[in-house]
């Protein structure tokens, strides 16, 4: 986001999810450490999307597997992923017995 924010029109790279969890040890990480670091993460994001005027959410990326994208659509697209990980959160949470 914050490359289409500053830059004229950069591509954007797709990854590969699978990989990055094979190679870099997720399983690891400390969860507290984990979260701490993405509330950081999202404040900040939260923090300079607030100050943009309008019309730099009309702002394009081109993203290697999905195209152009706006500012808007991805901001769009990371809050319904965040979504798809907390409830993958709370069914593992249920599965293993804990409160969601």
């Amino acid at each position: 986001m914050k490359r289409v924010v500053a830059e004229p029109r950069p591509t954007l790279l797709a990854y590969d999810q699978d990989a990055f969890v094979a190679r870099l040890g997720y399983d690891h990480v400390d969860p507290a450490a984990a979260a701490e670091l993405f509330a950081l993460n999202r404040r900040y994001v939260a923090d300079l999307l607030r100050r943009l005027p309008d019309e730099a959410f009309a702002r394009v990326g081109d993203h290697t597997e999905n195209g152009p994208m706006t500012l808007g659509e991805l901001v769009a697209n990371y809050i319904r992923h965040v979504e798809h990980h907390a409830a993958f959160a709370r069914r593992k949470r249920g599965l293993l017995g804990k409160d969601s």
